[in-house]
């Protein structure tokens, strides 16, 4: 447990929301254009998931989400 958002800490994408944010048109440029912290929040939701359903319907809405411009809060 001690190293679960060791990602989130360095901005590391995990391959399978990588793969989210290119499948959704504008997701990637908009990601890259939030600021470190909010990239943060969303990388850590993302980590803490407990299901891999529960992580797959994060890595779905964040990268939706920044298709359209908003920010993972």
């Amino acid at each position: 447990m001690w190293t679960v958002l060791d990602d989130a800490e360095k901005d590391v994408i995990a391959p399978d929301f990588a793969a989210a944010l290119d499948a959704v048109p504008g997701a990637r440029a908009a990601w890259d254009s939030f600021p470190r912290g909010v990239r943060k929040l969303g990388l850590t939701a993302i980590a803490m998931a407990r299901r891999p359903g529960t992580r797959a319907a994060r890595i779905a809405k964040i990268a939706t989400d920044a298709g359209n411009g908003v920010r993972p809060s």
